[in-house]
């Protein structure tokens, strides 16, 4: 019995230095992983399935930032430089599911795009094809969700007038989707230095688009637009949180089985259908935006509705107009918004301004 005392104790001593060897690795790599996101900006919960980036998955962020900064810096415009950072490369490497070539390729044919279309040179409400016509298109921020703070963009077919140039809508969605990607970048950092917690997450760190199909028609059926804003999604990444589309109609199915396979998959499951009477439709914003972004939508719904007869009549609808009243539905977007420094100038508030300026 002696001589299996001292092996069943040693067997025991190496078990023991085995698991504390483990522990202390695993706490190593939380720490790596913290570093990562405090000190680098990288979202938190950002491996693409709601858990936290591996160490391993830090090494891929690293590696492939080290890849394109060279290219990103000969490449960038001056108010550009700061658009590939480590962040940005967690997001394609999600969005290629980890595989660092595949990443690699569609940063890189983003980056040689900004350069060549310089997005981050403009601002929203100059969007040329409302410089004349503010009424144009639809298209804006109008707040943020209730439960994480995203930012919400929303548009109505029958609000906007002049939709059928497909080429000036999409230079109209790139604008609104740089525009998106700055508020949210503003908002992290704001509220990282508040210590606020907000906006932290990489689910928080994205949008959603809520397209209203009140005056969708056949004209509004030509695949081109859809084509290419789907072709720009490619450049923005995980940046769409959903998009929800409301009482889209049959008309539009045909236009849906056209587009859909040329969106990437994890887009394409972020579209959400938004149909039926007013209390599921008021349900289903509320399950998807909180309670109050889902009433500011539905008045707006509504509202737009109203306006039919005043457009008919040529009495159109300035969606950048304050009420008169407090208690009336203020189209510029929820209060929170309306009234904070992230508020972002539509085409209609320039266009309001530069009529005033004209007018003195």
């Amino acid at each position: 019995m002696g001589p299996h005392a001292p092996s069943r104790n040693n067997s025991a001593e190496s078990e023991t230095t085995l698991e504390d060897t483990t522990t202390a690795g695993s706490a190593a790599d939380d720490d790596v992983v913290k570093t990562a996101i405090e000190d680098f900006g990288i979202a938190r919960l950002g491996n693409g399935q709601d858990q936290e980036i591996s160490v391993e998955q830090w090494h891929l962020i690293q590696e492939l930032y080290g890849r394109v900064t060279t290219l990103h810096r000969q490449e960038s415009s001056e108010c550009d430089s700061d658009f590939c950072n480590h962040e940005t490369c967690r997001r394609y490497l999600v969005a290629r599911q980890w595989n660092i070539e595949k990443a690699e390729r569609q940063l890189i044919a983003t980056l040689k795009w900004r350069e060549e279309t310089d997005p981050g040179g403009r601002e929203f409400c100059q969007s040329p094809k409302c410089l004349d016509n503010p009424l144009a298109l639809s298209m804006r921020i109008v707040g943020w969700d209730d439960l994480h703070g995203r930012p919400i963009g929303y548009t109505c077919f029958r609000q906007a007038h002049d939709r059928y140039d497909a080429d000036a809508n999409l230079d109209h969605v790139l604008l609104l989707l740089e525009a998106m990607s700055n508020l949210i970048a503003k908002r992290c950092r704001q509220q990282r230095q508040q210590q606020q917690g907000l906006n932290t997450t990489a689910e928080n760190q994205q949008c959603i688009w809520v397209v209203d199909f009140d005056g969708f028609g056949l004209w509004d059926q030509n695949p081109r637009s859809s084509v290419l804003v789907a072709r720009l999604l490619q450049h923005y990444p995980e940046m769409l949180n959903s998009i929800i589309l409301m009482n889209a109609p049959m008309l539009f199915n045909g236009l849906w089985r056209m587009v859909a396979p040329m969106l990437d998959e994890r887009v394409r499951s972020k579209v959400v259908f938004c149909n039926g009477n007013a209390e599921t439709i008021q349900q289903m914003l509320q399950e998807r935006v909180g309670d109050q972004a889902a009433e500011w939508i539905w008045k707006e719904t509504l509202d737009n509705q109203k306006s039919i007869v005043d457009i008919k009549k040529g009495k159109l609808k300035k969606y950048w107009i304050p009420p008169s009243d407090e208690s009336q539905h203020d189209a510029r977007g929820i209060a929170s918004y309306v009234h904070s420094d992230f508020y972002i100038k539509t085409p209609g508030d320039f266009y309001e301004e530069r009529t005033k300026e004209g007018s003195t």
